[in-house]
Parts: C-alpha cells; structure tokens; sequence
C-alpha cells in the first residue's frame, strides 16, 4: 500500500534514466528497470470527482461513484499515452495547476490503469481514459492525494 503522505520522489530512478540515455548498456538498463519495479508515480487526473469537505488534514475521500479521467499525451501518430510523473516538481515542468489532483501510483499498478475498464463511455471528449472509482479502488495499492 501506498502511505500518500510520504512525498513522492525518486531521485534514484532519475538518475538512472539519465544514466541509460547517456551510457545505454545492460548494466544501466538494468539498473533502470529494478528502480522502475519499486517507484511510486505521481499521476495527475480530473473529472467529476464527489467528495466530502476536507479533513483537517486538507484530504477528501472521494466517493464510490466517482468518474476519474487520467489526462493523455497524443503523439503525432494519435496513438495516446498515459502520463507519469517521477515526482511533484516534474508534474509541475508540464502543467501548473492551482489545486492539481492527484494519484499515486505504484509501477505495480500501471498494467491496471493500462486495461480498460469497461464504462459506457469509455473516453471523454479530451481522450482521457475514464475510470470508476469503486473498479480502480478495488486495486489495493492505489492511494489517491
């Protein structure tokens, strides 16, 4: 399980990322994947998100019937691409957004999100996958900020 409030960083896997495109071998391709298999994710979302007030912490819990949308790259192929972040402030170099509402996401939990879950439809009109709370919540490891 996620603890989400543990801040989200990965200055190791960054490393390694700049490792494997600088010096691209089976030892930094190595490296790269082990620190891959055990990293949190920060991924942003929208949608029409019901909740509660905030706590005193500042969290809400969302409900059950929540829609949640995974925004999505479109590369000049159309093909789409979910969107992951190894920290806050990477989140921040894409997009600034006052209030950014978040996942956190373990590697683990990416073949999950992946899979479509099966929803009248599916996408909105941005391509951004459409998910209900009560399937996606169903995977344990999934914590949400």
């Amino acid at each position: 399980m996620v603890d989400i409030n543990t801040p989200v960083a990965n200055p190791e896997l960054v490393e390694a990322i700049n490792a494997l495109q600088s010096n691209p071998s089976n030892d930094t391709e190595k490296a790269f994947l082990d620190l891959l298999a055990t990293a949190n994710f920060v991924v942003p979302m929208e949608g029409n998100l019901k909740h509660d007030q905030p706590d005193s912490d500042g969290k809400i819990t969302l409900e059950k019937d929540s829609i949640i949308e995974l925004p999505m790259l479109i590369d000049a192929e159309e093909r789409p691409w979910h969107i992951a972040f190894t920290d806050w402030p990477s989140l921040k170099k894409w997009r600034e957004i006052a209030d950014e509402k978040v996942l956190v996401v373990p590697f683990s939990d990416f073949p999950a999100m992946i899979l479509p879950l099966k929803l009248d439809n599916m996408y909105s009109k941005r391509h951004c996958p459409r998910y209900l709370l009560s399937q996606l919540a169903n995977k344990p490891a999934i914590s949400m900020l």
